[in-house]
């Protein structure tokens, strides 16, 4: 899978989750053509924000990928 991160400023943990909920029906919502394929993307986004337990923004990367990971299930291929 490909991996990237989005830092949008002054974004509460709230408002990040509203982001990450958005881009995830944008992703299901957008087929994509491939060799007269329609492909389904899935994405999955872990969420995190500042706080005095964050230390920067390895440690906030790493929040987010622990979040990420407890409640995201091996993802399956369908056809």
């Amino acid at each position: 899978g490909v991996t990237f991160l989005y830092v949008p400023p002054a974004t509460d943990a709230a408002e990040a989750g509203a982001v990450a909920t958005q881009l995830s029906a944008d992703f299901v919502a957008r087929p994509v053509s491939v060799d007269n394929w329609s492909v389904r993307l899935e994405v999955a986004v872990g969420v995190a924000a500042y706080s005095s337990e964050i230390m920067g923004l390895d440690d906030l990367v790493l929040h987010a990928a622990q979040g990420l990971s407890a409640r995201t299930p091996e993802p399956a291929m369908t056809f």
